[in-house]
């Protein structure tokens, strides 16, 4: 693991990680962004108040794409049973007309 320096709303925090240094600073960028544009949005709310929404706002869309997740591996079960059914339909006519 390497260590990384970066700077989030001002602050400087050091951490550990195995990603690429170009995903760092990318992360840093996107999170700085989010975290601007909701300080825009709330200009009263402090730091700590902003990073609970921000996190409640990542988590939820965690959430939603896990949903998302389990729905399409659902869907494509029930695609493949049908496919087996027709298979097996078809397997079943064709033995009949042999």
């Amino acid at each position: 693991m390497k260590k990384f320096r970066i700077e989030v709303l001002r602050r400087a925090y050091t951490i550990e990680s195995d990603k690429s240094e170009a995903m760092i600073a990318s992360i840093e960028k996107k999170l700085n962004k989010a975290l601007s544009d909701l300080h825009f949005q709330m200009p009263s709310v402090d730091i700590l108040d902003l990073l609970m929404v921000y996190t409640i706002e990542l988590l939820t869309r965690e959430e939603e794409y896990s949903l998302q997740r389990k729905e399409k591996a659902g869907k494509e079960r029930l695609i493949q049973k049908k496919i087996a059914a027709l298979k097996k339909r078809i397997e079943e006519e064709m033995a009949r007309d042999i």
